[in-house]
């Protein structure tokens, strides 16, 4: 009963995140061309939820039963654990980054398009955890690799030759390219530290100058704190740095038309789908492999692909289908390399 109850689980949990995945792009996409909200207000309005789930989740399924227990454990971190508690600053300044630059990507790209050169962030964390952490590469890993390579360069030149408007066209193409690889290398930088940053006593990296710098910022011991504890320190960040971007930004057209201004239904489903996006990659984590989330990430942009050149009725170009193929074949067979390095090491 508890196997096929964990097997309903995961399969449950698997078609969410692959409707959930392909639905919030396409929704951002289309927010993004019918509604008149403001990118960062929606980023800022994002964390303010995700901290009020985790704070709620917290609450109903951690230790801390009463909402003064949580405030007090927040205290005791930020009083006691402050290197650990600062440490979580540097993946949210990224991830707030992220945020933001997934908005003007998006309005540069098609949906399906942003998808698949979404998959970059797979090759800039691998290559990120062989340059800081000395993480070996097997040969899979770089099959996949190169052939994620050649499908994202496919799409993109796909991109280019896809637009109507000439060099200005192209210039919005490129831009939204440069966009989605700065926000693959934050993404890479941002995870590998925080994998560290959760599962090690220390920090440790390649390169010396980077491990001087860094061990400065944290000394950290062995986590005991809550993940939801921990995920609410970090939306504390993440929450001071979106505001710090979203004045910077649109500080005069917020204080001029301000902050919920042009939100509409439509913007209000883009937050809740964000918001509920990260607890909903944790539960994938928890009761999937890494195999079974590789045919979700495939399966999305399957879907997507179906939606926007089937349903809608967009004309697909040849090297766009060769590159989105190359980038679901790569990202299965990096995930199963994946899976047997981590058989090896059992064994």
């Amino acid at each position: 009963m508890e196997r096929r109850r964990h097997s309903l689980l995961r399969g449950g949990c698997l078609v969410l995140l692959t409707v959930q995945t392909s639905a919030l792009i396409l929704v951002m996409r289309h927010s993004l061309r019918s509604s008149r909200f403001i990118p960062s207000s929606v980023v800022v309005t994002v964390e303010v939820v995700k901290l009020a789930l985790a704070f709620l989740i917290e609450l109903f399924t951690g230790h801390t039963s009463h909402p003064s227990a949580v405030f007090r454990a927040l205290r005791y971190d930020f009083l006691r654990n402050k290197s650990q508690v600062l440490a979580l600053a540097i993946p949210a300044f990224l991830y707030a980054i992220q945020n933001n630059m997934s908005y003007f990507a998006l309005a540069r790209l098609s949906a399906v398009s942003f998808q698949v050169l979404q998959q970059l962030k797979i090759l800039t964390t691998a290559l990120m955890a062989g340059w800081l952490m000395g993480k070996e590469i097997s040969r899979q890993h770089w099959v996949a690799l190169l052939l994620l390579t050649s499908g994202v360069i496919f799409v993109q030149l796909s991109n280019v030759s896809g637009k109507q408007n000439g060099a200005a066209g192209n210039s919005e193409a490129w831009m939204g390219f440069l966009a989605m690889l700065a926000n693959s290398l934050s993404s890479g930088f941002a995870g590998i530290y925080f994998e560290r940053l959760m599962k090690s006593a220390s920090f440790p990296l390649r390169k010396p100058s980077l491990r001087r710098t860094i061990s400065v910022i944290i000394q950290v011991d062995k986590p005991t704190r809550s993940v939801w504890i921990q995920s609410i320190e970090l939306g504390v960040f993440g929450l001071l740095f979106s505001v710090m971007m979203a004045i910077w930004n649109d500080g005069s057209v917020i204080i001029q038309n301000g902050f919920f201004s042009g939100y509409d239904k439509m913007a209000l489903l883009v937050v809740g789908m964000q918001a509920c996006g990260g607890i909903l990659v944790a539960m994938v984590v928890r009761y999937a492999d890494s195999i079974l989330k590789a045919f979700a990430t495939s399966a999305s942009i399957v879907l997507s692909s179906f939606i926007t050149f089937g349903l809608l009725g967009q004309k697909v170009a040849p090297s766009f289908l060769m590159g989105a193929t190359l980038v679901v074949l790569s990202v299965y067979i990096y995930a199963k390399a994946d899976r047997l390095q981590m058989d090896v090491k059992r064994q």
